[in-house]
């Protein structure tokens, strides 16, 4: 459960830089509502942008019968996999506060000093998603830099369209939806045994290959 909460309050600390960027945390309801972005279906709907690569995450095979988890006695499968909801969502929640909300947006405003609009969203873009690659190791189950690097750009897209203003509500939304679809079928489908004493905790997965799905493509490292 270590690295849950810690995924948990780091996610949660993102928040709170965004609300101080945006407001100063001063009292207000905007950051809390956009922390239920995922559950604000009527905001995105009608929108592709937001279905795609959700119904993407929904079906995209995984190799997930391939993933043993070594576990301790006292930790059952159906634990862990009601635990990764809510560390998920806020993964969505606090990534896209901190790499679009706040990273982007600043360097927008920045870029807006010498350049126009449209150098300067394209210029916050990319900056912002090779930041966003940057932080991502490719460890264990997460993104290699190249792919979340490729999901900044689209996240960045649609949080800043070229003919809109910025708007966190369907990055958040595809975002949480994408992490916590896809932990969800591979916490389902994996086998867990129960790990013996002394033993490290052993994946198949970490040990010959890593599987990192993008928008209906397996890649393999």
């Amino acid at each position: 459960y270590a690295n849950v909460y810690l995924s948990m309050y780091g996610n949660l600390t993102f928040a709170t830089c965004y609300d101080l960027y945006e407001t100063g945390c001063e009292k207000n309801s905007s950051t809390f509502g956009l922390m239920l972005s995922p559950f604000q279906l009527w905001e995105y709907a009608d929108e592709l942008t937001f279905w795609v690569p959700t119904i993407w995450a929904s079906t995209v095979s995984l190799d997930s019968d391939l993933v043993i988890y070594h576990v301790d006695n006292d930790l059952s499968k159906n634990e862990i996999i009601n635990t990764s909801f809510l560390q998920y969502q806020l993964v969505g929640v606090g990534e896209e506060m901190l790499f679009r909300g706040v990273i982007q947006k600043s360097l927008f405003n920045l870029f807006s000093m010498g350049f126009n609009k449209s150098p300067s969203r394209w210029g916050s873009i990319i900056t912002a998603s090779a930041i966003f690659g940057a932080a991502h190791s490719g460890a264990g189950f997460t993104a290699s830099p190249g792919i979340a690097f490729a999901a900044g750009i689209y996240l960045g897209m649609v949080y800043h369209p070229a003919d809109g203003n910025f708007d966190l509500t369907q990055p958040i939304a595809i975002h949480s939806w994408w992490d916590t679809i896809l932990e969800h079928r591979r916490l389902k489908d994996a086998k867990f045994v129960e790990r013996k004493s002394g033993e490290n905790a052993l994946n198949f997965t970490l040990q010959d290959r890593r599987t990192y799905p993008l928008f209906g493509f397996n890649y393999f490292f």
